[in-house]
């Protein structure tokens, strides 16, 4: 009875996979390595194009590899390849190889629900580091697996508050010393006034103060 359940999840399961396939990648034509055969035949069902098995491997535009740990992957001239595992060990040891033939993970492709656990390689002229993507697939497969979203800090939004909190700083000192001179000037010019003295440099100087300082205050910015 349990196994005769777990058959039917499995179905469900590969019917569920296969119809995403068919809807999101749409590929013409596919070719499923390894497995039961019960996601090639869900596949069909769902109207993909699949390759007869005499056909040669790794030429259709997208590869299924079911359990890759039991497959020995061919010389590929595909563009897509899909693995369906839930070891990550061999996922990772199976995203190497895919990366020495040009095909790198597409980490936009995600699971869903209790649908089975896939990675989706693309391929790229771009050269990328192996080891890189590597740690990359790792963490994000134990993230997935957990379910926890752990955005990467960007170094531009971080640097911008304190930016913008270094230049509030900087204008408050400037009005600062703007109110400061403007004040000193009124004491100067008030000080030359009741002193009654014969020069007018006191004066002058105190007025000269009292504007310089009062353009300063009120030209600069408070943020």
């Amino acid at each position: 009875m349990d196994q005769e359940k777990e058959t039917k999840r499995q179905a469900e399961r590969c019917r569920a996979l296969a119809q995403r396939i068919v809807r999101e990648l749409t590929p013409a034509s596919i070719q499923v390595l390894g497995g039961s055969g019960a996601l090639a035949e869900a596949l069909e069902k769902a109207g993909a194009q699949l390759l007869p098995e005499n056909a040669e491997q790794g030429t259709a535009a997208l590869l299924v590899v079911e359990d890759p740990e039991w497959v020995d992957l061919p010389v590929l001239q595909c563009a897509q390849v899909l693995l369906v595992c839930t070891d990550a060990s061999a996922m990772a040891d199976c995203a190497k190889q895919l990366a020495a033939q040009g095909l790198y993970r597409d980490f936009e492709w995600k699971n869903r629900g209790k649908a089975q656990q896939t990675a989706l390689f693309c391929r790229s002229s771009a050269v990328q580091d192996v080891q890189q993507l590597l740690a990359g697939y790792e963490i994000y497969h134990k993230l997935s697996g957990s379910r926890v979203c752990v955005p990467m800090p960007a170094a531009e939004n971080a640097a911008a508050p304190a930016a913008e909190d270094a230049g509030t700083d900087n204008n408050n000192s400037i009005r600062i010393i703007g109110a400061g001179a403007a004040i000193s000037g009124c004491f100067i010019s008030l000080i030359a006034l009741l002193s009654g003295g014969e020069t007018l440099v006191p004066l002058t100087t105190g007025i000269v103060l009292t504007v310089l300082g009062g353009l300063i205050f009120l030209t600069t910015k408070n943020k």
